[in-house]
């Protein structure tokens, strides 16, 4: 089993892009299924703040989900 953790926050990104990356909470639980299922996860813990959003996985599969998932959150924004 893998874990892995993939985010961002105010040190690394521009507001812009926190901005597009940002969880609604009231879509929190649903957005956290579909990253679950898509990427085919184990486990997955979303947390999304003002200055942050980090994804907490893990995965039987080895292989470089971390990207992906990012992308699927600007995605689900688009």
């Amino acid at each position: 089993m893998t874990f892995f953790v993939v985010g961002l926050n105010h040190k690394t990104a521009p507001v812009e892009l926190r901005e597009q990356l940002a969880v609604n909470p009231s879509s929190l639980v649903g957005l956290t299924s579909e990253l679950k299922l898509r990427g085919d996860l184990d486990e997955i813990v979303l947390l999304s703040t003002c200055n942050r959003v980090e994804i907490y996985a893990t995965s039987s599969r080895k292989c470089n989900l971390a990207n992906s998932l990012l992308q699927s959150l600007c995605a689900e924004h688009a």
